[in-house]
């Protein structure tokens, strides 16, 4: 017998022989409990390299969770923020338990759309910092033209750079000037960028004003 409604049932057990008969019941023997519900909603928000997605989770009844955002990242809070490295689609499951073990999950497909997007960090450090935090590297996708560069605060041109592979900026800058690491000070960068649909970079977003621009300021830190 299988019983999907919740709920408390009585078992009885009726044996025959013939003319004779018997019967058990037992009170309230078998207890079913409530199936939680997965579900969740996401925000993809103004996408950018340095945009995490918000999820937010609508599961009903569901007492633990974990979530698997379909590019090998997992985590277990009930509403997470996630940074993708990509474009997808990526195929985002949570499942979730019940404080009773009860389970379901449910997975949506999610897109994430990097074209026209290009991010360029503001602080590196060449001498202390480890990975990506040691190099300056802009970030871009699908890009068919880019030219690079930066400059001292008078002027001067001390690094640039066109390489692109597979749509992607291929080089960064290690903070150096002929060989000879730069002081800590600001420096500034200017980007031309243009995308495989013919769109021209137009450039990065000012927080405070909201103006965007293909030059802008880093800081190098020692």
């Amino acid at each position: 017998m299988y019983i999907q409604k919740q709920g408390t049932y009585n078992v009885t057990l009726t044996a025959i022989n013939g003319e004779c008969r018997d019967s058990l019941t037992k009170p309230a023997f078998v207890q079913i409990y409530p199936k939680p519900i997965a579900n969740f909603l996401y925000d993809l928000g103004p996408q950018g390299f340095n945009i995490p997605i918000n999820f937010t989770n609508t599961t009903f009844g569901g007492n633990t969770f974990f979530w698997k955002f379909g590019d090998g990242d997992t985590s277990i809070a009930t509403d997470p923020s996630h940074q993708y490295a990509g474009e997808g689609p990526y195929r985002v499951t949570l499942y979730t338990v019940s404080d009773k073990g009860c389970k379901d999950t449910i997975n949506y497909p999610l897109g994430v759309d990097y074209n026209g997007q290009l991010y360029t960090p503001n602080v590196f450090a060449p001498e202390t910092g480890i990975g990506e935090a040691a190099i300056w590297n802009p970030k871009g996708l699908s890009m068919k033209e880019y030219h690079v560069e930066v400059f001292s605060t008078y002027g001067q041109l001390l690094w640039e750079s066109t390489a692109l592979e597979n749509g992607q900026p291929s080089e960064g800058w290690d903070g150096r000037f002929k060989g000879t690491i730069m002081p800590q000070d600001i420096y500034v960068w200017k980007i031309r960028a243009i995308f495989i649909d013919g769109k021209a970079w137009e450039g990065m977003k000012d927080p405070k004003t909201g103006k965007k621009s293909i030059m802008g300021s880093v800081l190098l830190l020692r």
